[in-house]
C-alpha cells in the first residue's frame, strides 16, 4: 500500500510543473495496480461508505471485520483531523480554473478514467 501525505500550502510551483511532476505518482499508480498485492482505496468511498470500505480492506488482508466508531488515532491529526468527515471532499476545487481542471483532467488521464469516468468540468 502506498500513502502519500500532502502538507496544503500556497503554491509556489508553477501549475504545469506542478502536474507534471505529480503525474509519476500516477505512473506509478498504474504499475502497482496490476499487482494482486495491490488494493486501492478512493478517498471518497472512505468518507461515504467508510465501514464497507474497511470491512472490504478487513478482507483484503483476511483480518477479523471490526465495526468502526468514527475514530481515528492518527500519526498526523493536524493534516487529517480525527474523524471521517465527507465535508472535506472537493472543498479546494473551487480555487480551480476551468483551465487547471481540464489540465488536470488531462494529466492525470487515467485515474480519471478509472476512478472519476463521469466527472465533468
Amino acid at each position: 500500500m502506498i500513502i502519500q501525505f500532502i502538507k496544503l500550502k500556497p503554491m509556489r510551483t508553477p501549475f504545469k510543473q506542478a502536474t507534471d511532476s505529480y503525474k509519476i505518482f500516477t505512473d506509478d499508480l498504474q504499475a502497482i495496480q496490476k499487482d494482486a498485492q495491490t488494493f486501492v482505496i478512493r478517498y471518497e468511498d472512505m468518507v461515504n461508505q467508510t465501514q464497507h470500505t474497511l470491512d472490504a480492506i478487513a478482507d483484503f488482508l483476511k483480518m477479523p471485520r471490526q465495526p468502526f466508531n468514527n475514530k481515528l488515532e492518527s500519526v498526523f491529526p493536524e493534516y487529517v483531523g480525527g474523524s471521517i468527515d465527507n465535508k472535506r471532499t472537493n472543498r479546494f476545487e473551487h480555487l480551480l480554473s476551468n483551465t487547471q481542471k481540464r489540465a488536470i483532467k488531462k494529466n492525470f488521464k487515467y485515474i480519471f478514467d478509472c476512478y472519476y469516468p463521469d466527472y465533468t468540468i
